[in-house]
């Protein structure tokens, strides 16, 4: 088999790796990756060129969380969600206990997601080609119901910033009719605001206007860090396994369900299972002010 082939691992290691160096800086995602080696694929047969994209996508997403944790900067779509709990992790210290929970998470994941696509996929095939408009739109009301959630005690702020999402999802030409909405007479308001760069700008600019404020803060901690060690690279503890195990089996069976549904993905998976986590967790006052769940 091509899959057991030798070769197969190093094109899967290479794609890793690719995924992963794209996937850390801010606005280059998996699917840019995919697109800018999609030439190397003609001289492969279909399980190697499968092999490469799919590698590349996986590496890419997990790193994603990695600018997220350290720079509250999410490297693809779904590290949104790491960086709420993320970041402020890092901030109190505990930036690699993070980074290490968002490596083992993505791995576990992604095994317990291949394991349930290996031996469930047609049934759940079956399944989803049954959903209609009405079970799409009781998903999307669920999905906004749990990202307003995520404004905590205060439900305020949590509708709030799904009336402003959904305000910004909907400038741009109208799909049907062609009808401008909330374009302001701007031509270029008419294909809408692209996501990514959406991101940057919300993440990356409010953070770095951040930074600035706190520069003297900032320059009296790297002082003391000079005298520090650097902390070493531990495994997941007994008491961290114990809180991650029920959010892995969890999140592993929604993102396998979600990703399956067409029109939908890893960023709607994402912010699906931190909903659930919050209102599931052990720990549920610590969310959004780092808690490790």
């Amino acid at each position: 088999m091509a899959v057991l082939e030798p070769v197969t691992f190093i094109i899967m290691l290479a794609g890793m790796l690719i995924g992963i160096i794209f996937g850390m800086i801010p606005g280059l995602t998996g699917i840019t990756a995919i697109a800018v080696l999609t030439p190397f694929t003609y001289g492969m047969d279909a399980v190697r060129s499968l092999t490469l994209m799919s590698s590349i996508y996986c590496g890419a997403v997990y790193a994603g969380s990695i600018s997220a944790v350290l720079f509250n900067c999410p490297g693809d779509i779904p590290a949104i969600m790491t960086a709420i709990d993320g970041y402020p992790m890092r901030k109190k210290g505990e930036a690699v206990r993070a980074l290490v929970a968002s490596m083992v998470s993505s791995g576990v994941g992604g095994i317990i997601g291949v394991i349930i696509a290996w031996i469930g996929a047609v049934y759940l095939i079956r399944i989803v080609f049954k959903f209609g408009p009405p079970e799409y739109f009781a998903l999307a009301a669920m999905g906004l119901v749990l990202v307003a959630s995520n404004g905590g005690k205060n439900a305020f702020k949590g509708l709030l910033s799904v009336v402003l999402g959904l305000f910004i999802c909907t400038m741009g030409s109208d799909p049907l009719t062609g009808v401008g909405r909330f374009t302001f007479d701007f031509v270029f308001l008419n294909a809408g605001i692209p996501f990514v760069p959406a991101i940057i700008g919300l993440f990356a600019v409010g953070e770095t206007l951040t930074q600035f404020t706190t520069l003297r803060e900032r320059r009296e901690m790297e002082k003391l860090a000079k005298t520090e060690k650097l902390p070493k690279l531990t495994f997941l503890s007994k008491s961290d396994f114990k809180l991650s195990w029920p959010h892995w089996i969890r999140s592993s069976f929604l993102g396998c369900w979600i990703g399956m549904l067409p029109g939908a993905g890893s960023s709607i998976a994402a912010a699906v299972g931190y909903g659930v986590a919050r209102v599931l967790g052990k720990e549920k006052e610590k969310f959004g002010h780092g808690a490790y769940e």
